[in-house]
């Protein structure tokens, strides 16, 4: 049997300083290196009360992330799902 190991993970708010792991990630899961990138996206939407975009760590490396913001439709919506 395997001993236990003490893991650190945390969830956080993404940072504009987060970008090369969240390339990696993409490249890891996607297979691609995309030439449209995710930067101009964390530039200019992280921040503010409707940014939702966080990156999990595990042991302080970069693991996932979210990328994601809310957003207000005119129309009544009753349930709605963009990915």
């Amino acid at each position: 049997m395997m001993a236990e190991k003490d893991v650190k993970v945390s969830i956080r708010p993404m940072e504009p300083e987060d970008i090369n792991g969240i390339l990696e990630v993409d490249r890891k899961i996607s297979g691609v290196q995309r030439a449209l990138t995710y930067r101009d996206l964390v530039r200019e939407a992280l921040g503010g009360e409707m940014d939702v975009s966080f990156v999990a760590e595990v042991d302080d490396h970069f693991v996932g992330f979210v990328l994601a913001y809310l957003t207000y439709v005119r129309e009544q919506v009753s349930e709605a799902c963009v990915i």
